[in-house]
């Protein structure tokens, strides 16, 4: 099924474009006519699976070492990712492979379906281990703050770490956004005529001016950003995908706000610098989810939200003819917005269609969820 002008090569390009560049150049087209043109494919499922297995199989042949895959985040795995894990991981024709799956364990109970599947290739193979990964000791935290900020772990460091400590419960993540916080308050800041790191408040002030939740110190920090900044993670935060730089300048134009792609990529990269995005070439995701759950919040604050993403909706439906993941956006986008703000025919529409989408990709769930959404529209 794999190779060039094969119906595997199609199918990878139409469920994975990520994995273009890997593939041949080469592409099959079929006659129409007199005319030539792209195969247009709408693969099951199960072709997917066996696609993707394949192609698995052939890169791990070809290796000397190991290729080692690592996943995060799957406590947010949706079921037809489930079922894709399930055959890869269970596969008897995958060889010279190692897969590392991490997920958040306070968020998967023995119900999750993550948690049936590991049950479930664990049994009789003894090469599946489970680690748990703790937070970082109080220790560790004393010395990575004195490390930041050029200092002995002594008496003094240890009241500011230990502050810091009881507040994040040695969270990394969550220890940095403290230490900015208190940063952007002028309680810990830089002595031009010592040369040195300095704070001159009681540990109980400290820990008073460090918010308690890692979303509100992160929107804390959002709000202290320039006002274009804030309005590009407020677009990127209602959309779960990587973005790449058009697609942004098209969410980014509206109403009488104009950006050209060096604009906008400059905005980008400011927001990189304060460690708020990340670039994966050639597209821009959110550092870390907490980031994109305290812009969610900020975007959600705002006057004018729902025109917002009534905006960003109609961007995304022009953008998704020959990206799906657009419409499976737009529409979930459409989907939340009060009745009276949505057209209810082009929006049973849009639920039918992309429900068709989600049948040829095996996702029967989001099918059923999307039919369902159609026929509360036909209902208002």
């Amino acid at each position: 099924l794999i190779g060039p002008g094969k119906e595997g090569d199609l199918i990878l390009r139409a469920t994975f474009p990520v994995l273009t560049p890997l593939l041949d150049s080469c592409v099959a087209v079929v006659e129409k006519g007199a005319n030539e043109d792209l195969a247009v494919v709408h693969p099951t499922m199960s072709a997917i699976k066996e696609c993707t297995l394949q192609l698995l199989c052939a890169i791990c042949r070809a290796l000397d070492n190991p290729l080692i895959i690592f996943l995060d985040d799957l406590q947010w795995a949706d079921e037809a990712s489930m079922d894709m894990l399930n055959v890869l991981l269970t596969s008897s024709e995958l060889k010279n492979l190692m897969f590392i799956c991490a997920y958040r364990s306070n968020e998967v109970d023995v119900e999750h379906s993550f948690c049936k599947l590991m049950d479930n290739v664990a049994k009789g193979d003894e090469s599946v281990e489970k680690m748990e990964l703790f937070s970082l000791s109080p220790t560790s935290i004393t010395s990575f703050i004195a490390d930041s900020v050029k200092k002995e772990e002594d008496t003094e460091m240890k009241e500011l770490s230990s502050a810091v400590y009881q507040t994040t419960m040695g969270n990394i993540f969550f220890t940095k956004q403290a230490l900015e916080e208190l940063v952007r308050k002028n309680i810990l800041f830089y002595d031009m005529m010592c040369f040195e790191w300095r704070w001159v408040v009681t540990k109980v002030e400290l820990a008073n001016n460090m918010s308690a939740d890692v979303v509100e110190s992160v929107l804390g920090k959002i709000r202290y950003l320039p006002e274009e900044i804030q309005e590009l993670l407020s677009v990127m935060a209602y959309i779960p995908n990587a973005l790449d730089v058009s697609t942004l300048k098209a969410l980014m134009c509206r109403d009488e706000a104009s950006y050209e792609e060096r604009q906008v990529l400059d905005l980008l990269q400011q927001s990189s610098d304060e460690g708020m995005l990340l670039l994966v070439s050639p597209n821009w995701i959110f550092a870390h989810d907490r980031i994109r759950q305290a812009s969610l919040k900020f975007a959600s604050e705002k006057s004018g939200s729902e025109e917002t993403l009534l905006h960003i909706s109609s961007v995304l439906l022009a953008e998704g003819s020959d990206r799906e993941w657009c419409q499976y956006v737009a529409v979930d986008i459409l989907n939340s917005l009060p009745v009276e703000k949505t057209d209810c025919n082009e929006l049973v529409k849009l639920n039918l269609k992309v429900s068709h989408l989600a049948r040829n990709s095996g996702a029967l769930g989001k099918e059923n969820a999307l039919v369902h959404k159609g026929l509360e529209s036909l209902k208002s």
